[in-house]
């Protein structure tokens, strides 16, 4: 099997591209912030004070993060006041390139240095997540993966960073 064949299958019995729920406690993994880049080389520091914000961490390779993109575009479109990021992990510039052009993302296209492996060190493990940040800088939810009860997920996350909503709603 050529090699890229051979990391796409490794990614995908990994969970890589994820179905699911998770866990509450599994917010408390993910590491913010955390430094990506713009396609020009500039560099953005992904948390700390700032807008409200929702960060999508993707693949082009992710089947499911094409279709989740899609339902927080349509959220963001009734949040206007939430910056948003998407944060590629893809260490495959053309593959990355190719896709921007063809469907552009919801947010502010960037790149995570390191790809797959610099996104598991920060406790991003499967893709699509995304999460949901606070004007502090503070992680107010994260909902990983493509399920039917996405869009209510996220706009439920995005009114807690923007604080129209309390913590246990």
């Amino acid at each position: 099997m050529p090699r890229p064949l051979l990391a796409l299958a490794a990614l995908a019995a990994s969970g890589a591209c994820a179905h699911r729920a998770v866990p509450p406690s599994w917010a408390a993994r993910a590491e913010l912030p955390f430094v990506a880049l713009t396609l020009d080389g500039e560099r953005v520091v992904v948390g700390g004070p700032g807008p409200p914000r929702l960060v999508e961490v993707w693949a082009t390779w992710c089947a499911p993060c094409g279709p989740a993109a899609e339902r927080a575009r349509a959220v963001l479109a009734r949040h206007p006041r939430v910056a948003a990021y998407a944060v590629s992990v893809d260490e495959d510039r053309a593959a990355l390139e190719q896709r921007l052009a063809e469907r552009p993302p919801p947010g502010r296209p960037l790149v995570l240095p390191g790809g797959p492996a610099a996104a598991a060190r920060r406790g991003l493990r499967d893709f699509p997540t995304f999460l949901a940040l606070d004007a502090r800088g503070r992680l107010v939810g994260v909902e990983v993966g493509l399920s039917p009860g996405l869009g209510p997920r996220l706009d439920r996350m995005l009114r807690h960073a923007e604080g129209l909503v309390g913590e246990g709603e």
